[in-house]
């Protein structure tokens, strides 16, 4: 689990002395897009490597679409199409930065 995503999780179950680590987002950063890939769905299916709900997921997404900025990264949602065009938007997405 990265720092930010980490840190950001802790954070939301208040854990006590959580503060602590916050010194990683600045040390450990990511590239300074993310690309955030929204609740969907039409595609979403619970198994054994996916123990969360769907409501889950989209509370979880919530939280970091408000978490990333705050830490200073630029979030990107990637569109809700073929894997083959979702690939094409990030790659263009990267070349223009």
């Amino acid at each position: 689990m990265g720092s930010t995503i980490g840190i950001s999780y802790y954070q939301s179950l208040k854990v006590k002395g959580c503060d602590k680590y916050n010194h990683f987002i600045d040390e450990l950063r990511y590239y300074p897009t993310i690309f955030m890939t929204p609740p969907w769905r039409e595609i979403f299916c619970q198994d054994a490597e996916r123990k969360n709900s769907f409501e889950d997921g989209v509370a979880e997404y919530e939280r970091l679409m408000k978490s990333y900025p705050e830490y200073g990264y630029h979030t990107l949602e990637l569109p809700k199409i073929s894997v083959k065009e979702r690939v094409k938007f990030v790659l263009d997405s990267i070349c223009r930065d």
